[in-house]
Protein backbone atom coordinates (compact mmCIF):
# COMPACT_ATOMS: atom_id res chain seq x y z
CA UNK A 1 0.00 0.00 0.00
CA UNK A 2 2.49 2.58 0.56
CA UNK A 3 3.90 2.23 -3.23
CA UNK A 4 0.77 3.17 -4.41
CA UNK A 5 0.10 5.71 -2.03
CA UNK A 6 3.76 7.26 -2.60
CA UNK A 7 2.70 6.89 -6.55
CA UNK A 8 -0.93 9.08 -5.88
CA UNK A 9 1.51 11.70 -4.17
CA UNK A 10 3.60 11.69 -7.09
CA UNK A 11 0.76 12.06 -9.45
CA UNK A 12 -1.28 14.82 -7.57
CA UNK A 13 1.85 17.07 -7.58
CA UNK A 14 1.58 16.29 -11.14
CA UNK A 15 -2.08 17.81 -11.09
CA UNK A 16 -3.73 14.42 -12.39
CA UNK A 17 -7.53 14.11 -11.07
CA UNK A 18 -8.32 10.21 -11.27
CA UNK A 19 -6.22 7.20 -11.47
CA UNK A 20 -7.46 4.17 -13.44
CA UNK A 21 -6.41 0.34 -13.16
CA UNK A 22 -7.30 -2.83 -15.03
CA UNK A 23 -7.43 -5.88 -12.71
CA UNK A 24 -7.98 -9.17 -14.46
CA UNK A 25 -11.59 -10.58 -13.83
CA UNK A 26 -10.82 -13.52 -11.53
CA UNK A 27 -8.10 -11.90 -10.01
CA UNK A 28 -9.57 -11.53 -6.62
CA UNK A 29 -6.54 -10.54 -4.49
CA UNK A 30 -5.97 -8.11 -6.91
CA UNK A 31 -9.79 -6.59 -7.40
CA UNK A 32 -9.67 -6.94 -3.30
CA UNK A 33 -6.47 -4.76 -3.13
CA UNK A 34 -7.79 -2.17 -5.46
CA UNK A 35 -11.08 -1.97 -3.69
CA UNK A 36 -9.80 -1.51 -0.04
CA UNK A 37 -7.57 0.99 -1.56
CA UNK A 38 -10.93 3.31 -2.33
CA UNK A 39 -10.79 2.01 -6.41
CA UNK A 40 -14.70 2.20 -7.44
CA UNK A 41 -17.01 2.58 -10.37
CA UNK A 42 -15.89 -1.09 -11.84
CA UNK A 43 -16.78 -2.36 -15.17
CA UNK A 44 -16.11 -4.92 -17.58
CA UNK A 45 -14.12 -4.52 -20.27
CA UNK A 46 -11.99 -7.74 -22.88
CA UNK A 47 -8.36 -6.38 -24.35
CA UNK A 48 -6.58 -8.07 -26.85
CA UNK A 49 -3.14 -8.81 -26.04
CA UNK A 50 -0.64 -11.15 -28.66
CA UNK A 51 -3.88 -12.62 -29.58
CA UNK A 52 -5.37 -14.28 -26.15
CA UNK A 53 -8.15 -11.88 -24.78
CA UNK A 54 -8.27 -10.70 -21.06
CA UNK A 55 -11.21 -10.25 -19.58
CA UNK A 56 -10.47 -7.45 -16.86
CA UNK A 57 -12.68 -4.94 -14.64
CA UNK A 58 -11.34 -1.45 -14.59
CA UNK A 59 -11.73 0.39 -11.76
CA UNK A 60 -10.88 4.70 -10.76
CA UNK A 61 -10.47 6.34 -8.09
CA UNK A 62 -9.54 10.06 -7.40
CA UNK A 63 -6.56 11.64 -6.42
CA UNK A 64 -7.01 13.17 -3.23
CA UNK A 65 -3.42 14.76 -3.05
CA UNK A 66 -1.10 13.82 -0.95
CA UNK A 67 -2.68 11.82 1.89
CA UNK A 68 -2.02 8.45 1.88
CA UNK A 69 -5.08 5.73 1.41
CA UNK A 70 -4.07 3.91 5.05
CA UNK A 71 -2.29 4.79 7.97
CA UNK A 72 0.44 2.90 8.68
CA UNK A 73 0.41 -0.68 10.54
CA UNK A 74 2.81 -1.45 13.73
CA UNK A 75 4.37 -4.39 13.53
Amino acid sequence: MRLLDAGLVEFAAQGLKYLTVHVERDNRNGRRFYERAGFAEPRGLTQDVQGYMLALVEYRRPILGSAPLMSPSIT
